[in-house]
């Protein structure tokens, strides 16, 4: 009696693979995973956005998948949503077009633009994202799933140097040997940490000049502390014997860059001044002027005792 169960059970089983074998053979696609996929292409541009300066143009391109559309199942007109929203205050972003439409068996990519601008607040070398989202339906036969996509555009804003440069006087008259000081104030009104540089050129022959050493100004945009600062240069004319009334005409350059990377450059300006050294010059009769004077008085003196 267990014989004729075991006989029977393994008909049954039997004919049960045949059922499955035939219905597989029937509909191939049953079981297979019903989708559109979409999927976004960047064009990388290969370099910072200038805050304030430029709109970025960013290339792109919207695909579809129809991922193992079973028998009967079709997907039909599919459109795909794009939008794009910056993770970051300093980006905006427009995206054009917004929709993209596929018809039947198309399947050919889809271009558009992002257009990106950064504003002054953007700070330098410091990356924000535009965070992408696609979203797909259609009116596709049968049971299909319309998926999503989700991904990131990098925007790395450029380093920019904005200087501010005023000169309390640029015109100063002193004698031979007396001393010019020319206050200058920078402020960095940039997106960055800048380091500030003081050259004089056209410096004539015996004359002495002094400037400042480098210095490092924050970021008036950042909203730093230290955004401003009053630097010293100073002029020496020639202290040779004689009567004086010379003029030298020279230009302060001034020069930046980025305070933690010096290959990224940043604005320049320059000054220009002009020093007047008028006057007798006597180098080494000083002493003997001194005491002559003294002689004089001590004369002077002894005469009006007499009297």
């Amino acid at each position: 009696m267990m014989d004729g169960k075991m006989r029977t059970l393994k008909a049954g089983a039997v004919a049960l693979l045949m059922i499955v074998a035939i219905f597989l053979a029937i509909a191939p696609g049953v079981g297979a995973q019903n989708a559109v996929q979409p999927e976004f292409i960047y064009t990388n541009p290969g370099r910072p956005i200038k805050p304030q300066q430029e709109m970025m143009v960013i290339p792109f391109e919207v695909k579809i998948t129809r991922e193992q559309l079973a028998a009967g199942s079709e997907a039909g007109t599919v459109v795909a949503t794009v939008t794009a929203t910056p993770d970051v205050s300093w980006l905006t972003v427009s995206i054009s077009p917004t929709q993209f439409f596929w018809a039947g068996q198309d399947d050919a990519a889809k271009q558009g633009y992002l257009s990106v601008i950064a504003t002054t607040l953007a700070p330098a070398t410091v990356q924000g994202k535009i965070l992408i989202s696609i979203t797909t339906d259609g009116s596709g036969a049968g049971t299909v799933t319309y998926k999503d996509y989700t991904a990131q555009v990098p925007i790395e804003p450029a380093f920019f140097s904005l200087l501010s440069v005023t000169a309390a006087t640029t015109l100063q008259k002193i004698s031979p040997n007396g001393q010019a000081v020319y206050p200058i104030t920078v402020t960095n009104l940039g997106n960055g940490p800048t380091k500030v540089f003081l050259d004089i050129k056209n410096v004539p022959t015996g004359w002495q000049v002094v400037t400042p050493a480098p210095f490092i100004l924050d970021s008036t945009q950042q909203g730093g502390k230290n955004t401003k600062a009053t630097v010293n240069v100073m002029v020496q004319p020639p202290y040779k014997f004689g009567h004086h009334n010379d003029l030298a005409a020279m230009k302060i350059d001034i020069t930046s860059t980025h305070a933690l990377d010096s290959s990224l450059k940043g604005d320049a300006s320059a000054v220009s001044i002009m020093t007047r050294s008028q006057g007798m010059c006597t180098p080494g009769f000083e002493a003997l002027f001194v005491f002559a004077a003294l002689g004089c008085f001590m004369l002077i003196s002894k005469k009006k005792k007499k009297e």
